[in-house]
Parts: C-alpha cells; structure tokens; sequence
C-alpha cells in the first residue's frame, strides 16, 4: 500500500488556522493517504466541507494507542466526535495456544496503518496514516440533530437521500422515544420500501444498538 499522504498537506495548507492549530500545539493528526483523499473529492462535497476537512483529522491533544477506546473532539468544533477503537485478530495459520491476537487501531471507520511520533514548538505530537479520510457531517442547525430528527430530514446533514419509509414505521409503532435519547448508539437505516406486514415495533428496535457506537470496519 503507497502510504504518501501530501494530497492531505494540500488540504492543510487551505486552512490557515489548522496549519497554526498543528504548528504550535500539543496534537494528534490523522492524515489519510492519498488515495482516500481522492476518494473523499470525488463526492463532490460541498466546497465549505472540503476546506473543513483538515480541521476534522486534528485533535488538541496526545492520543496514544493504549489510551483507545476513546472519544475525543476535533478540531472542528461543530462535527461530531473521533471514535477510536481496536479489534484484535489472530492472524491466519497460526494455532491459539502458540500466536496471541495482534491489535488494529482505527479513527471512526479507518484504519490505522503507520505513525510516527513527532515534536512540534508547543510540545509532543503524534501523526497517524490512515487508510480512509475522516467526513465531517456537520448539521445546518446549532445543535445536531437527535437520530429521529436526522431520519425524517437527513437534509439536515446534506444528505440526498430520502428515509421516509423507516420514519413512517418508526412512528407507526410509537417507538420515537427510542431514537431521541441522548448517549452514543448506533443506528441501521433501511432504504427504499420496507415490507409493512413484517416491520412491527420488535423489527425497528432490531435496528438500534444502544450505548455503542459501532464502525463496520472496526466489527469485521
């Protein structure tokens, strides 16, 4: 895997506080390869996200791999928290008596591949590779959203898509509760038609997972 990462020094440079932000703080940075960063402009995300997206990948303090699980904001205030985790795998061919479970390190859904531990004029930093860039869904109100109000208007996050046959089950069985409690939980929203006969309230608890906050990279 080529792990260069200048294509995100490109997007650094556009923002002039994250590059104060890095130059003269104790941080942590995220900076996905190349070919992530590619992959995050051919969405064509809305210019004033993109020029953000820098800002997503700092975090104001020292973030070592045996402090994870953690949640820590960025540097961009307004978007949602990094989730850092592990999952242990045994690597393939080797029997469990004799090979102990090697560790792989993520920020939301990606992957940690290479760091390296670095100081910059205000103190220690750590610089992460990561093989995804980091998409910061930043909401158009002042607070984000509860997940029963992002389920009925995912607008609010500039997402084309529409959800409203969920949001009619969800309502249809009272179970509106369930997706306005505050806390991190993770939620599975089917899309297009769902099957009305076979969706009661059991089938839509099925799709919450209270108190996780669940990444499918970091599940596998």
């Amino acid at each position: 895997m080529n792990i260069a990462f200048f294509d995100f020094k490109e997007l650094v440079d556009r923002d002039i506080v994250t590059q104060l932000f890095m130059q003269h703080k104790s941080a942590t940075v995220f900076a996905p390869i190349n070919s992530a960063i590619v992959k995050l402009e051919n969405k064509r995300l809305h210019k004033d996200v993109l020029d953000k997206v820098a800002s997503y990948h700092a975090v104001g303090l020292v973030v070592k791999k045996d402090a994870f699980p953690y949640n820590v904001s960025s540097a961009l205030q307004e978007a949602a928290p990094l989730y850092l985790n592990y999952k242990e795998r045994r690597p393939i061919g080797h029997h469990e008596y004799f090979q102990q479970d090697t560790k792989e390190f993520y920020v939301n859904n990606a992957k940690i591949i290479k760091e390296y531990s670095l100081k910059g004029t205000g103190g220690e930093q750590i610089l992460y590779i990561i093989d995804e860039a980091l998409e910061p869904y930043i909401p158009s109100s002042p607070l984000p959203p509860f997940a029963l109000e992002l389920i009925s208007n995912p607008g609010i996050y500039g997402i084309d898509e529409r959800w409203d046959a969920y949001y009619q089950k969800i309502t249809a069985n009272k179970q509106e509760s369930i997706f306005e409690r505050p806390g991190y939980h993770t939620f599975f929203v089917p899309i297009g038609e769902v099957r009305p006969e076979a969706f009661d309230k059991y089938v839509v608890l099925g799709h919450v997972i209270p108190n996780n906050v669940l990444f499918l990279n970091v599940m596998g």
